[in-house]
């Protein structure tokens, strides 16, 4: 079994950490210390950068036209109401079963901005990163053609291994953010206790300027790591080209930069869920990668990992990984529904994660039971979100995100659970 302890600095809840085996407060003693210690030592010195290492910043404004991230998928440029369906939900497993997956499939890319055992490997965490009314939040994966049917992967251990350039797997940190500075504490945390031996990419998504101070910062932390910053002040303000124009002129009273959703969140935040879910397999800059694992900005390590998450995925052929969930009511409207309308056919052997044993989506009456992966921490294959099953399953998702606030994570994990299932697992926290 893999281990990933985590906590969120400013997020601190009991069911995220086990206290049986740390106790509370020396638990947020050692994580302040630690972020103490990483403020006040020296960056790393023993790299020398070369002409092809610098930090790549794209800045995306007004003007900027986006090009379609994947030969077979166009991003629209807007979506008939017809699209954007309503689905009738479904009382139990047998009606589940009923229904089979919509075959015309809108596939809209949303090209935007932005268990080791006995290791105890630890992440810690600090501010928001995006918008976050401090809550719930977010993972990723992908699929295959082999993803439609059940897989028990053989496990195979990967414990104290670095991969050689040429074993390693494509795999890349991805940061979606407001401001790039606000990820460099977890930035320097990573390549301290991980990425400084394997030197995984990343990619910082943010949604406002980054200054040269910023920059400057990032390229101290490890000048060989490459490392883009990717900057889009417009798309997370718009309402998604998934809506046609009339609906989006009908939701624009209720949703502002300010204000958005019933719930009332800032806009970035909510366009956020909808990027993870729908346009970050898209992004231009992360077509040459096969495997992602995002981390909040408030997510940091205090201790060496003992193992690859990304060789994991890579040797076991997995979908994806998480390393929490949580009972998710009243954020995931559409949810039941939408899953009856779309992976009906594939209920039997499917509708959980890990096993089904330990994350099932559904009780015995086939009803979802509101089960979501935290969002801060989590990863997986990123053509998982552009096979055609999940693009249909996202894409009727969009307006329940920018209506109530339906996050990535509980989208992603349904997803997952319908999918790939035990090709998802659980690194416990």
């Amino acid at each position: 079994m893999y281990f990933l302890e985590f906590i969120r600095f400013d997020n601190i809840s009991k069911m995220m950490i086990p206290m049986d085996s740390i106790e509370w407060n020396a638990l947020q003693k050692a994580a302040s210390s630690t972020l103490t210690q990483m403020e006040t030592s020296s960056y790393p010195t023993n790299t020398t950068p070369s002409a092809t290492t610098d930090i790549e910043v794209e800045r995306r404004t007004a003007t900027t036209t986006e090009d379609a991230s994947t030969a077979d998928e166009t991003p629209a440029a807007s979506t008939l109401a017809s699209d954007v369906e309503d689905t009738q939900p479904t009382a139990t497993a047998k009606a589940l079963a009923e229904h089979e997956p919509t075959e015309d499939v809108t596939t809209t890319a949303a090209a935007s901005a932005s268990d080791i055992e006995d290791t105890q490997p630890t992440a810690t965490a600090n501010a928001p990163t995006e918008h976050e009314p401090t809550q719930d939040e977010t993972p990723t994966a992908a699929t295959s053609a082999t993803d439609m049917e059940h897989i028990e992967p053989a496990v195979t251990a990967t414990a104290n291994a670095t991969p050689t350039p040429q074993d390693k797997p494509g795999g890349v940190f991805i940061f979606k953010t407001i401001h790039a500075h606000d990820v460099l504490r977890t930035i320097c945390t990573l390549d301290k206790f991980f990425n400084n031996g394997p030197k995984y990419a990343i990619r910082i998504f943010a949604d406002e300027q980054v200054p040269e101070s910023t920059i400057v910062e990032l390229k101290k932390i490890n000048p060989i790591v490459d490392l883009q910053v990717i900057v889009d002040e417009v798309k997370w303000k718009q309402l998604p080209d998934e809506f046609s124009p009339v609906e989006k002129e009908a939701m624009a009273a209720n949703c502002t930069i300010e204000s958005c959703t019933t719930r009332n969140i800032h806009i970035g935040y909510v366009y956020m869920g909808y990027w993870r879910y729908r346009g970050m397999a898209y992004e231009e800059s992360l077509q040459d990668f096969d495997y992602f694992i995002t981390l909040d900005g408030d997510a940091y390590l205090t201790r060496p990992w003992d193992f690859d998450p990304f060789q994991v995925l890579h040797d076991n052929d997995l979908a994806g990984f998480f390393v929490t969930d949580f009972t998710n009511y009243g954020f995931d409207d559409g949810i039941e529904e939408t899953a009856y309308a779309v992976f009906g056919k594939y209920l039997e052997g499917r509708g959980y994660l890990n096993s089904n044993d330990t994350f099932p989506y559904f009780d015995a009456d086939g009803r979802f039971n509101h089960r979501s992966i935290y969002g801060c921490f989590f990863g997986g294959r990123l053509d998982f979100f552009r096979s055609p099953d999940f693009r249909e399953y996202s894409r009727r998702m969009v307006k329940y995100t920018y209506d109530s606030r339906v996050d990535e994570q509980v989208v992603i994990g349904m997803g997952w659970s319908m999918l790939a299932a035990d090709r998802v697992w659980h690194f416990p926290s």
